[in-house]
């Protein structure tokens, strides 16, 4: 398995995002269906603990947290492995936003498309990165691309991997 697959796996319950969203929020009553950008950052950073993930920066003698290189890097291979077949899914969060309309099209469960990006035409990873949201969380270059991973239609392989193996 990859850095992808199982990221938000360690919390397996309701009670436990639960007990995570309320320390995150300072909140007894948040709701385990709601995560904003921080928690949903804090999760995978909590997560990134998991024993496969510690033993790929061991063996790369890389520090926690790993530095954004070296997660693009991971990243990169593991979406544009022959094995997973996510190339196209990579390459549209890594390049410029299309400035056309069909380019920012895809299919929607229903048979259409839907477009995505809208007023986001032309912009850059580093576009990304220096809205005022981003650079207040401090987000590194690797987490949006993560973000624009599973915020667009590579959510359907991430969420396959993410619940394989749940009830």
């Amino acid at each position: 398995r990859g850095i992808l697959a199982g990221m938000l796996s360690e919390i397996k319950t309701s009670e436990q995002m639960r007990t995570f969203a309320a320390a995150e929020d300072g909140n007894d009553n948040a709701r385990p269906t709601h995560l904003d950008y921080l928690n949903l950052l804090q999760a995978i950073k909590l997560t990134s603990w998991r024993p496969a993930f510690k033993r790929m920066l061991e063996d790369s003698q890389e520090p926690m947290p790993p530095s954004s290189t070296w997660l693009m890097s991971r990243m990169e291979a593991e979406w544009c492995s022959t094995e997973f077949q996510g190339a196209d899914f990579w390459s549209y969060a890594t390049q410029p936003v299309p400035l056309d309309e069909e380019g920012r099209k895809y299919p929607n469960p229903k048979g259409g498309f839907d477009v995505r990006d809208q007023g986001h035409e032309g912009w850059t990873t580093e576009t990304f990165m220096n809205t005022e949201l981003a650079k207040a969380v401090g987000l590194t270059a690797a987490e949006v691309v993560g973000l624009r991973l599973y915020t667009g239609p590579a959510y359907v392989p991430l969420n396959k991997s993410l619940r394989c193996g749940s009830e």
